[in-house]
């Protein structure tokens, strides 16, 4: 198998341990996060809300620790992302203590990203043996597949803190700075090939800029509108259903050509797109989780990203 830019983590921390004093770089996820959120710090829009109702025998003073816990043991949830000479970089703090209050946690306010820690939490009584769990975490410290482990690791300290054992949880060899800290130093081999055309040292990299070489940078189509010179919230969603005859046909094409059916559902997506004025050449994003490499599968932090799908009628790629 070819090393992707998220694989074999481990063994490349081992050769670029971190240097004391070390500036560390945001991901490029996490650099249009910071973006965003130096255009608007006190919105809520990025805040990935977590609500879990507890009943019956609850350690409270075991599960506030817990969350301690959590937050020690993954870097990301107690970082702040200050701007140092005109750019962003990673600032990881001590663990704190005392994380979790007792009063619900307002999931209307934003984060300061460049000051305030990604994550706030609360344990709210809301009744005889009943209490409910608030959990509110930037996005840039956390996604969807993150909340697996985050969910795992509360719950393993949880129950090592209520039967009194002293060995809570082995220490993440990688964490996700060292995600950022390798997939800056790939982007920085990429613009040197770009500069003098020489190959790179991941053949996974070099195959992606061969791929997307001379791609477009914008799908053309028709519309009542043009694009407004500044970004704007407001959306619409349009709902339709796709009959189920249709959906087994598309997987029965897809399926004579050795291809799975989302395979199927991207070429017809391409190919309308293409018939309505995209022209031959179309980029498709797709929903990435960025999870590679084994290495990652227990951290929390911002890995999913937009996988480009390139579909060319004229290669016929």
């Amino acid at each position: 198998p070819v090393d992707g830019p998220l694989q074999g983590l481990r063994s490349w921390v081992a050769d670029h341990p971190r240097q004391d004093g070390e500036e560390i770089p945001l991901s490029s996820g996490q650099a249009r996060l910071w973006f965003l959120n130096r255009l608007d710090p006190t919105s809520a829009e990025y805040s990935v809300v977590l609500q879990v109702a507890l009943s019956g025998d609850l350690d409270t003073a075991a599960l506030a620790g817990a969350v301690d816990d959590l937050v020690a043991r993954h870097e990301v949830l107690r970082t702040t992302y200050p701007e140092v000479d005109g750019r962003p970089v990673q600032r990881i703090h001590d663990a704190p203590t005392g994380i979790a209050t007792t009063e619900p946690v307002d999931t209307t306010a934003g984060f300061d990203l460049t000051v305030d820690q990604p994550l706030r939490a609360a344990i709210v009584e809301t009744g005889a043996d009943r209490w409910r769990l608030d959990l509110v975490i930037h996005h840039i410290a956390t996604d969807g597949a993150s909340l697996a482990p985050l969910v795992r690791d509360l719950a393993a300290s949880y129950s090592a803190r209520r039967s009194g054992s002293a060995k809570l949880q082995r220490s993440l060899e990688v964490q996700y700075a060292d995600v950022a800290r390798r997939q800056r130093a790939l982007e920085a081999d990429a613009a040197a090939v770009a500069a003098d055309g020489s190959s790179s040292q991941d053949p996974l990299l070099d195959a992606w800029i061969e791929v997307l070489a001379g791609a477009p940078t914008e799908l053309e189509l028709p519309a009542d509108g043009r694009r407004p010179d500044t970004a704007a919230q407001p959306a619409a969603l349009l709902e339709f259903e796709i009959p189920a005859d249709v959906a087994q046909k598309v997987t029965a094409v897809a399926a004579r050509q050795s291809a799975s059916g989302f395979h199927g559902w991207l070429a017809g997506l391409a190919g309308y797109l293409q018939r309505t004025g995209a022209g031959d050449d179309v980029v498709v994003g797709s929903p990435s989780a960025g999870r590679t490499d084994p290495d990652v599968a227990d951290l929390v932090g911002f890995f999913v990203n937009t996988l480009p799908l390139r579909v060319d009628e004229e290669t016929d790629e």
